[in-house]
């Protein structure tokens, strides 16, 4: 599975697809399709063109993530971005019924426009190309790839390119979605953060095939998610270290709180979690129900402690 750990969010996008033999086009959308792809196929790549001219990516999640916020001194202590979450999610749900495109897959020999020129005339550099090229045009990809016009290419064969045609778009997906979090992801994901760590890297990613996640939100520096299935389920993946354990045990401390609560924290078998405004208003007593078990991974610079919180109901109404 393809590594999430260096994106902020991710969705359902669609692939578009460009080829001028309607049979071939007809075959790899459907096979596409029941792999699982949102596709959209064109015969005509004039056509297809002019789609993606009226039809921009409107790129939504710049306009919810406004700037990192400094660690909160008291209990909002998991390192939260800016982010307003009700408005995300509300425009992730919009989002993820929307025809965005992430991908597009382009046959080389195409007599209305080739398959390079369709390539640059693409205005959304961060949309990936895939292109489909013949047994002697191997040489010709390359430089391609080399120029930048197209991000990735396969042999395009009548019975045998669809799974290879499927895994390099899966992969093309995560890195439009990479693309688009750079301009805030430069921030913290540092070669030494915990995003760069593989053992962040291959939890976040048994998570997401375990509770099989469509779209996943990033919400905190320390790596805490909002993971959503195609269902709709919502799914905290929260993440603390000793910082935010300091901070809730002598916060608790000094409130004089319930010595539960006190000791679930000390013995690090619970963490808290308060996602909405009136939660964190919360006075240390009434943490109790917002305590939840914990589990740990160790990174090459400290143990992390961790949860997945299932949400009840589906949070601000999506």
């Amino acid at each position: 599975m393809p590594n999430l750990a260096k994106t902020l969010f991710s969705y359902p996008t669609t692939t578009l697809i460009v080829d001028d033999d309607p049979g071939f086009l007809e075959t790899l959308t459907h096979e596409l399709t029941e792999k699982g792809l949102r596709c959209l196929p064109f015969s005509s790549p004039l056509q297809a063109l002019e789609y993606l001219t009226l039809n921009p990516n409107s790129n939504w999640f710049e306009s919810c993530l406004n700037a990192v916020e400094q660690d909160s001194p008291r209990v909002n202590t998991l390192h939260q971005l800016s982010i307003d979450l009700p408005d995300l999610l509300l425009e992730a749900s919009a989002a993820a019924q929307t025809n965005e495109i992430s991908t597009v897959i382009i046959d080389y020999h195409m007599p209305a426009l080739a398959g390079d020129q369709f390539a640059s005339s693409i205005l959304d550099r961060r949309i990936q190309k895939l292109m489909l090229t013949g047994q002697m045009d191997a040489q010709k990809a390359i430089r391609l790839l080399n120029d930048r016009l197209i991000d990735q290419y396969t042999e395009k064969t009548i019975s045998a390119c669809t799974d290879a045609v499927y895994h390099q778009v899966i992969n093309l997906q995560v890195r439009y979605f990479e693309l688009l979090s750079h301009q805030a992801g430069h921030l913290f994901f540092t070669e030494e953060g915990i995003f760069s760590d593989l053992a962040y890297t291959r939890l976040l990613t048994d998570l997401i095939d375990q509770y099989q996640i469509s779209e996943q939100y990033l919400i905190s520096k320390k790596g805490s998610r909002v993971l959503i299935d195609s269902r709709g389920q919502q799914y905290w993946f929260i993440i603390a270290d000793e910082d935010d354990y300091a901070g809730w045990i002598e916060t608790a401390i000094l409130a004089e709180a319930n010595q539960k609560v006190i000791d679930q924290l000390r013995q690090r078998e619970a963490l808290l979690f308060l996602f909405t405004e009136d939660e964190n208003r919360l006075a240390p007593n009434a943490w109790l129900p917002h305590l939840h078990e914990t589990q740990y991974f160790t990174t090459l610079a400290t143990q992390h402690y961790y949860s997945v919180i299932k949400a009840q109901k589906i949070v601000f109404g999506i």
